[in-house]
């Protein structure tokens, strides 16, 4: 480990314990109450995993019965009508929740629910939040899902980039970053805010009209030791993806200005539905620290990968801890007309809920993507589960026939 994050680690074991002596965790706890630096705790991802199930739970169950109460999209959809958030004991019973479905196939009988959003999307919007930024770039098929968040939701996420992910992929105090994504999308924005939480001197935003040329000018004007860029799929099927990478994605900016890397630039976070092999090798060549992120534009952020612990780790590269809080990642299978979790070394859907949010809260939500679980033994001591192999696969057939799907 970095001598930042195990310092970090050690005084963030004495303040969870603290919070776990403090709180009744048998009630439903209100993720809120919690200071918005508790989401950034990275001793969470080392803790026991029953007590850490216990402690989720209970502030899942909390949110959930608010948004049942608050969000019109919940409060009209009748299969929410009945569901008992008690029923929630542990983060493996979320799967019994209906199932969220955000594109409809008519071929299979499955109705989404972001048609309906594009025409009202207020029906995310909780009544209890007064002030909110709406979210609505990205997006696949051209349509993107807005997500409400306020000030408050932004800080947490960031807390959990900057602490529980940047931190373990190398990032230091005093890097100077070059930010290359869009500062108008929320992964934009928080890539920033988390960076300046783990103390980086300074942060770099590319415009959008900066080239590559510019982009490399800039990087060795301002002495960057770090870069976080997006890789584009090296697969044709994924072309909204490749659309998005156009332009300053990562090999772009290490094929002109490949004497920086490796040298003046000691670490890059790159994200992209897998890290292409090039670029690892690239990594291992050059000698800068490599890692990578899963994130939604609804929610980051859900996975990351380290560079931290011993070589034998299963979490390097495109292998990923899942982020426990302030979501929670579920890997389901379809089992007749029903969800379940997956087990080790079974591939399924990621299925994304809200722990701790303010604005727009999301349950079992499948967002189209999947991925392999490889198991939660590894060698950096992180005891939240690892997955592989994560990707987009629109309207996936595990959803066509559930019979808990939202319509």
């Amino acid at each position: 480990m970095t001598q930042n994050l195990e310092e970090r680690l050690a005084r963030d074991k004495k303040e969870l314990c603290a919070v776990l002596h403090r709180v009744d965790w048998s009630g439903d706890v209100d993720p809120l109450g919690l200071p918005v630096s508790f989401w950034g705790n990275t001793a969470i991802d080392f803790m026991n995993p029953a007590e850490r199930d216990v402690m989720l739970s209970s502030m899942f169950r909390y949110s959930l019965r608010r948004a049942l109460k608050v969000m019109p999209l919940y409060e009209r959809a009748g299969a929410y009508a009945h569901f008992d958030p008690g029923s929630i004991q542990s983060l493996n019973d979320v799967v019994t929740l209906p199932l969220l479905v955000k594109d409809g196939n008519d071929e299979k009988g499955v109705v989404g629910f972001r048609e309906s959003v594009q025409r009202e999307p207020l029906i995310l919007m909780p009544k209890d939040v007064s002030s909110a930024f709406a979210f609505k770039s990205g997006g696949t098929k051209g349509l993107a899902t807005p997500t409400f968040m306020t000030k408050t939701d932004l800080e947490i996420e960031a807390q959990s980039l900057g602490k529980r992910s940047f931190l373990a992929g190398g990032l230091e105090q005093g890097d100077v970053l070059y930010n290359c994504y869009n500062p108008a999308h929320k992964g934009g924005q928080l890539i920033a805010l988390a960076a300046n939480l783990v103390g980086v001197k300074m942060v770099i935003t590319r415009r959008p009209e900066d080239d590559v040329s510019q982009c490399v000018r800039d990087m060795k004007a301002y002495g960057c030791t770090a870069i976080a860029a997006v890789q584009p799929p090296v697969t044709d099927a994924q072309s909204d993806a490749v659309k998005k990478g156009d332009g300053a994605t990562f090999l772009n900016l290490y094929r002109e200005g490949r004497s920086l890397f490796g040298k003046q630039i000691k670490t890059a976070f790159v994200t992209g539905y897998g890290l292409p092999g090039e670029l690892i090798e690239l990594a291992k060549r050059c000698g800068f620290a490599l890692f990578t992120a899963w994130g939604a534009s609804e929610a980051i952020v859900g996975a990351t990968s380290t560079v931290v612990g011993p070589k034998s780790r299963k979490c390097e590269y495109n292998q990923q801890h899942l982020v426990f809080g302030p979501h929670y990642l579920g890997l389901a299978k379809r089992v007749g007309a029903h969800l379940e979790p997956i087990e080790r070394g079974e591939d399924g859907l990621l299925l994304l809920s809200t722990i701790a949010r303010e604005g727009t809260l999301y349950f079992n939500y499948a967002i189209g993507d999947k991925a392999t679980y490889i198991g939660s033994d590894c060698a950096c001591a992180r005891t939240t589960p690892v997955v592989a192999n994560i990707r987009r696969v629109d309207n996936p057939r595990e959803i066509a026939g559930v019979g808990c799907r939202n319509d």
